[in-house]
């Protein structure tokens, strides 16, 4: 696979991720909500961050050897 699908891909899913982030910070902020609801959004939230952040660190992996080849 090229380094510009798969970069299309880490893009496309941080951008579904974030759009859950989004969804999980509006019902949390709900009056709504119970205790089993805040606890299921806390947890979601902490593992949809954790991904964020490993495909984000493997998104900037991926630029900084794109540019190391192109400079080559």
């Amino acid at each position: 696979m090229s380094p510009d699908v798969i970069l299309a891909a880490i893009q496309k899913q941080l951008d579904d991720l974030n759009e859950d982030l989004a969804r999980i910070a509006e019902c949390s902020q709900s009056n709504a909500c119970g205790q089993g609801d805040r606890f299921v959004a806390d947890y979601g939230n902490a593992v949809l961050t954790a991904g964020v952040k490993c495909l984000e660190y493997k998104k900037a992996e991926l630029l900084q050897q794109m540019a190391a080849r192109a400079a080559e």
